[in-house]
């Protein structure tokens, strides 16, 4: 069929053509055999700016791009002139403003001679695709820099064909050729180290199965068999109908972050380490120290008991001094370390700063008489008479900066003062001060005077003993308060040491300030008391009993086992109304014991009261002996008072030593003992049907939660089970049960415990605490509740 031309004969399709070529985009172009152009559309105006006759007879070279010349002619229109029958190529053009667009022209020969035609071509404006190509491509390049940098490579999985597309970068993190074509999956699948390849399946399953993200970090071995760490995201893109299609994602090496946690893991195990040889140690020195101490200031108190004459009473004295600066500075040391620890806590609890203040000044009254000195106490009358703080370590302060003020003056005062400096409506910042007419200090030391193991002179030590623990001490304790300590001191003439330490005052005049803890009548107590002393130590065991033979308020017979299998023995064939436990004995030790007894051993014998009399004074000891299961702790060397306090305290918890009629007292009683419904009571109010709900709802939840962390104990799932400890311990709060604040706490704070330093015993006990404590609870609740529904 003969092409029809432009040169048709029919007047109608003339016009339609023109009608045609008029709105076209494109440029159609008729040439002759030298490519000038023997007809232009008229939408060359439209992308060019030039009209159709500007054009006629001109060449299409004259308005390429020169740079663009010699390649279309060579690669592109020889071929043509050779005889090919078309071809197309992309090039600059100019148009009438000078200005350069890009062309993509597509030319293909007609024989038409007789007019004067040879080719014709179709031109389309492709300035933006070129644009934007180029534009990608400077994307892309960027891409692939950044994840070369970021050494992160993206990639994609069809799931269904298990076809991979992996991006440059992915090459370099496995290893591979540039060249080459992403691995299949099964060869994907060998580069996992074996023992992470189920975690990669079980992850891909999720997301493909589920439509989860993919988000898991496993280890590859390249061919050179080197291990690299490698983190990988994925989401999948879901078909209409929610099959997930293919999954998009990016892979990221982490060897050098795994490295650096590994490192970091290394080190802080190292740091707990070092720590806990540190603590080891100081309970080991404490331990042994305080064992023999006990011996020397119990051999002295039972001596002081006895006739002495004037020169043995000076020697016993002369004992009891050295015995009690010995203690100083054991205790200096001890404190120093909780404190660096981070294990040293301020209470806020009733303060009477007057009375603090008092009964140190009467504590220096004979030494200072001794010495000629006059002590006065100054305490300014708008000083409040009731705060809230930290009475032992604002007495600890005073002692030692009075003590040295003592010590170190031996003539003159020493003057001891207290001032108002600062006060709003709920606290009150007072000033303390010490200040003497002793020996004073160089300027030149006043700078080291707070630091830990420093005195004043070389010296010091010889002449006044001390470790130079005793200001760095007080020092940290005043910062721990959130207030600061300063000295003025002129050599020769005297110092004082002046504290400033931030109080909240207390509002309702502190009616519970602590007191001595009263002793029961005796009516309430048993006549006799049957105590199983556990005492390896021959000394501490003679201390001890002379102790209880002097104890008139009950008589008591005690029965001797030097370590923990005969502890057990003893209570195979006898019954005792308490226990003193040394921690530390010989073949088996007071914790094992106290385990055994509250877990294998029937009743009444596993709930027999025992008290631990322990050398140790370490925070982290005292904790183990109630986590052990022990009932109460003491350490050595005590006073006897402190002890039969302890003794007292515990026999009257034993059921067997309180006389029936108590135990049949009121339920309320009972209340007041298991559980404390003041704060719900404010909550609630008058309204006794919402307590009630609240009551029923705790009644329901508690046991389900004590299975629950039981359950995660079981199942070694630590952080799981502080996690319901932590959940039930808002609770207990709540309902004011005393009796299970520490236990709660301790197995909160298992979750943050190194799994392989968890003592599944202890927690056993703690959780059998909690499940016996917390029936007794709910059975007394669910009374009261019944109770209240009759009402």
């Amino acid at each position: 069929m003969k092409t029809r031309t432009l040169h048709t004969t029919s007047a109608q399709e003339k016009n339609l053509d023109k009608l045609i070529l008029s709105n076209m985009h494109d440029v159609i172009c008729l040439h002759d055999k030298e490519g000038k152009f023997v007809y232009i559309s008229p939408s060359v105006e439209r992308q060019l700016g030039y009209t159709p006759a500007e054009l006629l007879n001109a060449s299409a070279y004259s308005l390429v791009f020169a740079e663009d010349q010699q390649k279309i002619e060579s690669e592109y229109l020889k071929p043509l002139l050779k005889g090919s029958f078309n071809t197309s190529f992309t090039y600059r053009i100019r148009k009438k403003d000078s200005t350069y667009i890009w062309f993509e022209t597509f030319i293909w020969r007609i024989d038409q001679a007789e007019e004067g035609i040879s080719y014709q071509s179709v031109s389309r404006n492709i300035t933006e695709r070129m644009y934007a190509e180029q534009r990608l491509k400077v994307l892309n390049e960027s891409l692939a820099e950044a994840q070369k940098i970021a050494h992160i490579g993206n990639w994609e999985y069809n799931p269904v064909t298990k076809e991979i597309w992996w991006s440059e970068e992915l090459f370099n993190i496995y290893g591979l050729d540039h060249a080459s074509v992403a691995p299949s999956f099964e060869e994907f699948v060998k580069y996992i180290a074996p023992d992470d390849t189920q975690l990669v399946f079980v992850e891909l399953n999720k997301c493909i199965q589920h439509g989860l993200m993919y988000d898991v970090t496993y280890r590859i071995i390249l061919a050179d068999q080197s291990v690299k760490y490698i983190h990988t995201i994925g989401r999948p893109v879901l078909a209409a109908d929610g099959r997930v299609m293919s999954i998009k994602g990016i892979c990221h090496e982490v060897s050098q972050q795994k490295l650096a946690e590994a490192q970091l893991i290394k080190a802080k195990e190292l740091a707990e380490e070092s720590v806990r040889m540190k603590e080891q140690f100081l309970a080991n020195m404490s331990h042994e120290i305080r064992t023999p101490l006990n011996g020397i200031v119990g051999v002295a108190h039972l001596l002081s008991k006895t006739p002495l004459n004037k020169e043995q009473r000076q020697f016993m004295e002369a004992i009891k001094f050295s015995a009690d600066n010995l203690m100083v500075i054991i205790n200096d040391i001890l404190d120093l370390a909780k404190i660096e620890a981070g294990k040293m806590h301020i209470e806020e609890a009733p303060l009477q700063v007057r009375q603090v203040v008092k009964n140190v000044a009467n504590m220096f009254s004979i030494k200072t008489n001794e010495k000629n000195l006059a002590l006065v106490v100054d305490v300014a009358e708008n000083v409040p008479e009731y705060m809230l703080g930290d009475s032992v370590r604002l007495n600890q302060i005073l002692l030692n900066l009075v003590g040295n003020a003592v010590k170190f003056t031996h003539t003159g005062s020493i003057t001891v003062g207290v001032r108002m400096i600062k006060e709003t409506e709920g606290e009150a910042t007072l000033r303390f001060s010490v200040k003497d007419t002793g020996i004073g200090i160089a300027e030149d030391k006043l700078q080291y005077i707070f630091e830990s193991f420093t005195q004043a002179t070389h010296d010091t030590t010889r002449k006044f003993g001390g470790t130079g623990l005793g200001l760095a001490i007080c020092k940290k304790l005043v910062e721990l308060q959130k207030g600061k300590i300063d000295i003025k001191s002129t050599l020769g003439e005297g110092s004082e040491f002046s504290i400033i330490v931030p109080y909240k005052k207390d509002k309702t005049h502190a009616a519970s300030v602590t007191r001595e803890p009263a002793i029961p009548d005796k009516e309430c107590l048993p006549e006799n008391i049957r105590i199983l002393l556990a005492e390896d130590n021959e000394i501490n065991r003679l201390i001890l009993i002379n102790m209880l033979k002097r104890w008139k308020l009950i008589k008591s017979q005690v029965d001797i086992a030097t370590n923990g299998k005969e502890v057990l023995e003893l209570l195979s064939k006898q019954t005792y109304d308490l226990i003193l436990m040394d921690c530390q004995m010989p073949e088996m030790d007071g914790y094992t014991t106290t385990r055994i007894i509250r877990n294998e051993l029937a009743s009444p014998t596993r709930e027999v009261p025992i008290i631990a009399v322990t050398a140790s004074a370490l925070q982290q000891d005292k904790e183990k002996v109630f986590a052990a299961g022990m009932d109460d702790f003491i350490p050595k060397p005590f006073e006897q008072a402190d002890l039969f306090n302890k003794i007292l305290s515990v026999v009257r918890r034993n059921p067997d030593s309180v006389p029936q009629l108590q135990v049949k007292e009121i339920s309320q009683e009972t209340h007041e003992k298991l559980f404390d419904l003041s704060f719900l009571k404010s909550i609630a109010g008058e309204d006794l049907y919402e307590l009630e709900e609240i009551i029923l709802k705790f009644i329901e939840k508690l046991p389900i939660e004590i299975t629950l962390m039981e359950q995660a104990m079981a199942e070694k799932n630590f952080k799981q089970m502080a996690a319901y400890a932590h959940k039930i311990k808002a609770n207990v709060r709540f309902f004011g049960i005393e009796s299970l604040f520490e236990i709660i706490e301790l197995l909160e704070k298992t979750g943050t415990v190194p799994r392989n330093q968890v003592d599944i015993q202890i927690l056993q006990h703690h959780i059998g605490t909690v499940k016996n404590i917390s029936t007794k609870v709910l059975a007394e609740l669910t009374k009261l509740v019944t109770v209240n529904s009759r009402a």
